[in-house]
């Protein structure tokens, strides 16, 4: 005799098991779900994968600019035009001895030159001497010559392009200046000041300008 605890009381032959039909409301949710096919009734979510496409263009595009801006840089440093600083002080020398003309300021920094020069008759513009200096400096197409008034004086200003460098003649570095600081130059020792920075083989940064309240120059040597 078996005994079916499912089914309604009473007893049962085995030939009766046959034909015993189980109440459904008796049998649970979870059994109703391991009679259904696992695969069918089991859902997937999708993982959602982050698009790393636009990221790897725009890396791409970034890397792309960086070379072809170092290849442009590569090619104008190696095309640069130069200058003799023994020209450079012709000029500076001459505007020293002027007494129409001076300079005002003189700036050199990452093979750029720019000079202003102050100058109080409008016959200094037809002065052929110093036409001359200034043309021995470099090829007219390699600067720009500008006349300005700045609210007080009249300038002359000599701006040359990037990738300018000013050739010294002291092939040994003979000549030691030292410029922790913002050096005070008189009218009376500026040339030879900036001789001593020009003769070197390789000519440091610096910059000249004149200080109006005290009639002082102010020279310093820049450091990267």
């Amino acid at each position: 005799m078996k005994i079916n605890l499912l089914s309604k009381p009473g007893t049962y032959g085995e030939k009766d098991l046959q034909d015993i039909e189980v109440d459904d409301s008796l049998i649970s949710d979870i059994s109703h779900n391991f009679k259904k096919d696992f695969e069918s009734s089991h859902t997937v979510k999708k993982a959602k994968v982050r698009n790393s496409k636009k990221v790897m263009i725009s890396y791409c595009f970034a890397v792309i600019i960086l070379i072809l801006c170092s290849i442009y840089y590569q090619l104008s440093f190696n095309s640069k035009s130069s200058l003799k600083s023994e020209n450079l002080m012709s000029l500076i020398e001459y505007t020293i001895d002027s007494g129409e003309l001076y300079l005002s300021n003189m700036i050199y920094n990452d093979y750029s030159l720019s000079i202003n020069l102050v100058y109080n008759s409008d016959s200094v513009i037809k002065d052929e001497k110093l036409k001359t200096l200034i043309n021995s400096l470099s090829d007219e197409s390699s600067f720009n010559l500008n006349l300005s008034f700045d609210g007080k004086n009249q300038l002359l200003t000599l701006q040359f392009p990037p990738f300018i460098e000013i050739k010294g003649n002291n092939f040994d570095d003979n000549t030691n200046v030292n410029y922790s600081s913002i050096n005070t130059v008189s009218i009376d020792s500026l040339y030879l000041q900036l001789m001593n920075i020009l003769n070197k083989k390789k000519i440091e940064n610096f910059h000249l300008y004149q200080d109006q309240k005290i009639g002082y120059y102010k020279l310093a040597i820049l450091t990267k």
